[in-house]
């Protein structure tokens, strides 16, 4: 059944939209009716539809009413049959009453594992923290963890002419392991890796898939041969540094004095300082944020008498293209973007 044939039984009134009421509240899931209504009463009103991709379009009341049942449909198989290309876990950010975040995730080239998060959009409206979840299709990576943190994104509401409150910075809680940064040329799905870059497989003339291992020939009842793949180099990558923005206390510890100091390994140029009450870290200070981390750096603090703080690093993203001259000790680390640019 095509396209066509599938919008006849979607009804007008499942395509939905959301707008934001009088006192700064998202309203989610109104109709096209609904949307006129509000329209009358309040002209010029923005609305926010999230597409079948997940992506959210500010619209006015025309394109409203132009949205037709078709656009409901998924733009690619809502359950691919054939494999799926490996690559970085995508990023899901949901919950909180809130739309539109969405981020990259940064993978350590030394450790596979997940160390920060480029916020390519941090959403609008939110009343609590969203969730963040890590999407890897093929299941190579396993184990990390991270959660968002609000705050003013630069923007206005349009109806309060408050600031509205988006996704301004996503925490690493536990980096995990096995992350690939960037396709490799491997097959799978359904949290599993099909066939390594070194495999080819077939189509048979019954319709099924077929892994071909390296050396060995295709069967006789091959339909369609698909040979190794080669990796090449991303289209969609971009390049970022990491500077430490933030240290997160995990644990303060105890027994610590007014006087110890916190060493970094590697440093890149960092220099923090704690900030001790009693005899607990209850806080970092970033003096220098240092440059071109590759990884999580290791944190503690020199002490003769204190024991057990933990911390956790929070990147910020900068731009090497803004930096006039990076030092040769620091890490360039490429960005497989899934989001694409806002």
């Amino acid at each position: 059944m095509s396209l066509l044939d599938l919008q006849k039984f979607i009804p007008r009134k499942a395509v939905k939209v959301s707008y934001v009421d009088n006192d700064g509240t998202l309203v989610k899931d109104a109709t096209q009716d609904q949307a006129l209504a509000i329209e009358k009463l309040r002209p010029g009103t923005k609305f926010f539809y999230t597409n079948s991709n997940g992506s959210v379009s500010e619209l006015n009341i025309n394109q409203v009413v132009a949205l037709q049942p078709k656009d409901l449909l998924p733009q690619g198989p809502p359950c691919p049959t054939a494999p799926q290309t490996c690559g970085p876990p995508k990023v899901k950010i949901f919950g909180g009453n809130g739309i539109g975040a969405v981020a990259n995730a940064i993978i350590s080239p030394n450790s596979n594992s997940i160390i920060g998060f480029d916020i390519k959009d941090p959403g609008r409206n939110f009343f609590s923290a969203p969730y963040v979840e890590l999407v890897d299709e093929c299941g190579n990576g396993k184990g990390a963890s991270a959660r968002a943190v609000l705050g003013p994104t630069g923007r206005t509401n349009p109806v309060t002419g408050r600031p509205e409150v988006g996704v301004v910075r996503i925490v690493v809680d536990s980096p995990g392991d096995g992350y690939i940064a960037r396709p490799d040329g491997s097959l799978g799905g359904n949290e599993r890796v099909w066939a390594e870059p070194s495999e080819g497989y077939v189509i048979d003339t019954d319709g099924n898939y077929v892994v071909v291992p390296e050396g060995v020939a295709p069967p006789e009842n091959t339909a369609v041969y698909f040979p190794p793949r080669v990796p090449v180099e991303a289209d969609d990558a971009y390049q970022v540094i990491l500077e430490i923005d933030d240290v997160i206390v995990k644990d303060p510890g105890f027994g610590y004095q007014p006087d110890d100091t916190i060493k970094i390994t590697p440093d890149n140029g960092a220099i923090l300082e704690p900030v001790i009450e009693g005899d607990k870290v209850v806080g970092v200070k970033v003096i220098l944020p240092g440059m071109g981390f590759s990884d999580f750096p290791v944190i503690e603090v020199v002490s003769d008498t204190g024991y057990n703080a933990e911390f956790t690093p929070v990147f910020k993203i900068v731009d090497p293209e803004t930096i006039e001259q990076i030092p040769e000790t620091a890490t360039v680390i490429q960005v497989i973007d899934c989001v694409g640019k806002v």
